[in-house]
């Protein structure tokens, strides 16, 4: 009843309508990519935007709020201006009345001339005794130290002014190697001379002449 060539061209077109129908979900399997890929470009970008703009109005607000904590903060410093030169002063007076208020040593001013063969040294000390001056010779350094006391005056001080400093000093000049037994001191007038020779050994409790 049914020949070779009835099956045969019967499987072509079952072959051919089962192509076309895997074309078919293929394309709409493509479509349906595109679309999704689509979806997720819009809906990322409606993420950023949107991300970008509440930053941005944060931004806008921590600016505008750091601004009137600025003027808060001038404002408050004008109010209180009279009170922080009164406290400024107040502190000076406490530091200058009572021993030990001010306990960080300043530096010392000094000139400084050296030679081939020495090094000379000149330390400003006006006011201060010479049992309040030491000088050593420490790692090639001289460490100068000094103390200037405050006049005593009889009865209690209502009132104290101040332009020069009372209190602790020290300086600490590199020098390198010296001649340890070469170092000399003399203090006179408010002026401590030091002279040294080159090379170096180590020492330390230089005697003050």
């Amino acid at each position: 009843m049914f020949d070779d060539d009835f099956f045969g061209k019967t499987s072509e077109a079952l072959n051919g309508f089962f192509e076309s129908i895997e074309k078919s979900i293929k394309g709409l399997q493509k479509d349906v990519d595109e679309a999704k890929d689509k979806m997720m470009k819009e809906s990322a970008e409606g993420v950023t935007k949107e991300t970008a703009e509440g930053a941005k109005t944060e931004a806008s607000d921590a600016a505008e709020k750091t601004g009137e904590a600025q003027k808060d903060a001038a404002g408050v410093k004008k109010e209180n201006k009279p009170f922080e030169d009164w406290f400024n002063k107040a502190r000076e007076a406490v530091n200058g009345i009572m021993p030990g208020a001010n306990t960080k040593p300043v530096g010392i001013a000094f000139y400084r001339a050296d030679t081939k063969e020495t090094v000379n040294i000149f330390c400003e000390l006006p006011g201060c005794d010479k049992k309040d001056v030491s000088l050593n010779y420490e790692k090639d350094m001289l460490v100068i130290r000094a103390k200037k006391n405050a006049p005593a005056v009889e009865g209690i001080i209502l009132f104290k002014e101040n332009t020069n400093f009372i209190g602790s000093m020290e300086q600490k000049i590199r020098v390198g190697k010296l001649d340890a037994g070469s170092i000399r001191a003399s203090y006179k007038d408010g002026v401590l001379k030091i002279s040294c020779k080159r090379p170096a050994e180590s020492a330390s409790g230089i005697n003050i002449d």
